[in-house]
């Protein structure tokens, strides 16, 4: 008598369809994900951008003008280059450094205060060289 051999385990082509289905996943998540890493990168740029805005205002919030030769505190870390108040065109520009985008690396993020004379309060505006697409909402131009 012959018995009927039940198959156990998967077969090529079903193993070669996961294989397929896990690729395509893939390449969906992973530019995404890239993406994400270089908005979080540009992200630390702007909050070391915003120690020296908070300098900025002090000195405003004092002396009732924005400063001329300013210098800020050194704000340095692995994806910031450097913030520095530029005199010449009155803004903070925060230089970017990343590893993962060349859009981004060497760019710059720009706040740019406008001084209420009243009551010595600045108001800001965010803009920068880094494209859009990897700045937050509030700093798009």
């Amino acid at each position: 008598m012959k018995t009927i051999r039940k198959q156990s385990g998967f077969t090529l082509i079903e193993l070669m369809i996961v294989i397929a289905i896990i690729a395509i996943l893939a390449a969906i998540a992973l530019p995404a994900y890239q993406s994400y890493v270089v908005r979080t990168q540009v992200s630390e740029v702007i909050t070391a951008a915003s120690g020296a805005r908070t300098e900025i205002a002090e000195y405003v919030a004092s002396n009732g003008e924005l400063p001329g030769a300013y210098s800020v505190q050194e704000q340095e870390s692995k994806f910031v280059e450097s913030v520095t108040w530029s005199d010449g065109s009155e803004r903070i520009e925060a230089k970017a450094r990343s590893t993962n985008s060349d859009d981004v690396n060497g760019e710059f993020i720009y706040l740019t205060p406008t001084v209420n004379s009243a009551n010595n309060t600045v108001a800001w505006v965010c803009d920068g060289s880094i494209p859009d697409n990897f700045r937050p909402g509030s700093c798009q131009g």
